[in-house]
């Protein structure tokens, strides 16, 4: 074997490595089109700051995705949770204890979804296509179909941890996003839980044969997600 094929065999055994290459390639294409766009700086600010909130919705599911399921109820939980954050916030000026809430409001809901899966065996398709509208309904319903204005806590420092502007310029919610994107990373594959997802979105029956916990797991997947 030449060593130009060892390097392109080494190469090809890097995780990721085509999609790597498949980004560069589209990159090298955006800059040829665009150049005068794709080479200056703001663009990339805008991508910092427009993309971690789908970023961080995708990689929950990308988890519940692994193990054969699937959740499209995260767009009202992320509603329902948004309601419950400003509430506390307007009501008793409380930014961290909202914040709080809002997440223990969302786990809430992603583990009613887990039960309806794994314990009653609803399809988790129906199921959480049912709590989607449910959930909607429910955030609609308390919040009066009214919109709240909470500008004053922009100058909170909550804000400021995770949608503030590092030295004036970089948006903060990046680099939230790429440490969760790396913490998930190492739990999905390198992880016994994340070796318990893949096996259960593989075979779920051979998995509980195996010892795996099938149901407790997809609860807390589906916990985890909210």
């Amino acid at each position: 074997m030449s060593r130009a094929t060892r390097r392109l065999a080494f190469l090809g055994r890097l995780e990721g490595f085509p999609i790597a290459v498949v980004l560069a390639v589209l990159y090298g294409a955006f800059i040829l089109a665009a150049p005068e766009v794709f080479s200056g700086y703001r663009i990339y600010m805008s991508f910092f700051q427009t993309v971690p909130p789908m970023l961080v919705a995708a990689l929950g599911l990308t988890l519940v995705i692994t193990a054969g399921e699937i959740d499209l109820s995260f767009p009202a939980v992320m509603a329902l949770s948004g309601f419950v954050f400003t509430w506390v916030f307007k009501t008793f000026h409380a930014p961290v204890i909202g914040f709080l809430l809002a997440i223990a409001a969302g786990a809430l809901v992603g583990y009613v979804n887990g039960f309806l899966v794994a314990r009653l065996r609803v399809p988790s398709i129906m199921a959480t296509l049912a709590t989607q509208f449910f959930w909607y309904g429910v955030t609609v319903l308390i919040a009066g179909g009214l919109q709240i204005n909470i500008e004053e806590v922009n100058t909170t420092t909550t804000h400021a941890l995770f949608v503030g502007r590092l030295f004036g310029a970089f948006p903060v919610q990046a680099l939230w996003a790429l440490g969760l994107t790396a913490f998930l990373w190492f739990i999905l594959n390198r992880h016994k839980f994340g070796e318990a997802i893949m096996f259960i979105g593989d075979n779920a029956e051979v998995a509980r044969v195996m010892g795996i916990n099938v149901e407790a797991t997809r609860i807390w997947l589906f916990t985890i997600h909210g």
